[in-house]
C-alpha cells in the first residue's frame, strides 16, 4: 500500500477521507497499529486508490477467492444447468468453512446454492468444531455502512439471536436476505434494513431459518 500512494503521490490521511474512513485509519495501517483491518475498510481504500483489493494485502485474499469461486460456479451452471458443479474438498486445517451464498439479484435477496460449495475459508475461532457452520458473500447495498458488497459474512447455526443482532434469514421458497434482528412474535419477524432504512417484516411460516452473524473476531 505505501508504495502506490508514493506511485500515486497520495498521503495516506488524503486517501481515508477520500474512502470515508477516520483521518488516521490508512496510516495506522501503515503503522502497524491496524494490524487486521476490516475487509470493507481495505475495499474502500481500493476503489480510492483505482487498484484491486489483492495489490493492497500483498495476497490472494480469501475474499477474492470466493469472488472468484462464485464467479466460476455462476459461469458453469449457466453452460449446463442440469449438471452438478461442485468445488473439491478442502486441504485439513483451518480454512474449511465453506461459502454456499450465491447473489442472483431481485429486493436485495439472494439465493443459496442448494449445498453447492463455491469456496472455503478460513473458520474464525467461534466456529471452530461447529457443524453445519457456513460463510456467505456480500451482495447487494442494504446493509451498508455495516457490510459492503463482497464482504464475507460467518453464519453461526446454534447460537441465540438477540435484538440488534445481525442475520441471515432462509425463506423456504430459497430466498435468503441479511438484516438486523429487532422482535418476534408467534406470528412475524421484524427486521431492520440499513440502506435505506426500513423496517422488514416475514411471517414466521415462511421463514426457514434465521440465523446468526458473528464477527470473525468473536468467541463464544
Amino acid at each position: 500500500m505505501r508504495a502506490i500512494l508514493a506511485r500515486q503521490g497520495r498521503s495516506g490521511e488524503e486517501v481515508a477521507q477520500a474512502a470515508g474512513l477516520g483521518r488516521s485509519a490508512v496510516n495506522d495501517i501503515l503503522a502497524g497499529r491496524s494490524k487486521r483491518p476490516r475487509y470493507d475498510t481495505l475495499l474502500r481504500i481500493a476503489k480510492v486508490l483505482n487498484v484491486p483489493v489483492e495489490q493492497l494485502t500483498g495476497e490472494e485474499t480469501v475474499f477474492s477467492k470466493a469472488l472468484d469461486a462464485n464467479a466460476a460456479w455462476t459461469d458453469a451452471h449457466k453452460a449446463n444447468p442440469d449438471s452438478p458443479v461442485t468445488v473439491p474438498a478442502p486441504p485439513p486445517g483451518a480454512r474449511d468453512l465453506p461459502v454456499l451464498g450465491e447473489a442472483r439479484g431481485g429486493e436485495n435477496g439472494f439465493f443459496l446454492t442448494n449445498g453447492e460449495v463455491l469456496a472455503y475459508a478460513e473458520r474464525p475461532p467461534a466456529l471452530r468444531n461447529v457443524r453445519h457452520a457456513y460463510a456467505l458473500v456480500m451482495r447487494g447495498t442494504s446493509m451498508e455502512p455495516r457490510y459492503f458488497e463482497g464482504e464475507l459474512l460467518c453464519i453461526h447455526p446454534l447460537r441465540p439471536v438477540h435484538r440488534d443482532n445481525f442475520v441471515h434469514i432462509e425463506l423456504h421458497d430459497g430466498r435468503s436476505y441479511v438484516k438486523q434482528f429487532l422482535r418476534r412474535d408467534d406470528e412475524w419477524l421484524w427486521l431492520r434494513q440499513l440502506n435505506p432504512e426500513a423496517t422488514v417484516q416475514f411471517r414466521n411460516v415462511d421463514i426457514k431459518h434465521c440465523r446468526r452473524i458473528i464477527a470473525t473476531a468473536e468467541d463464544w
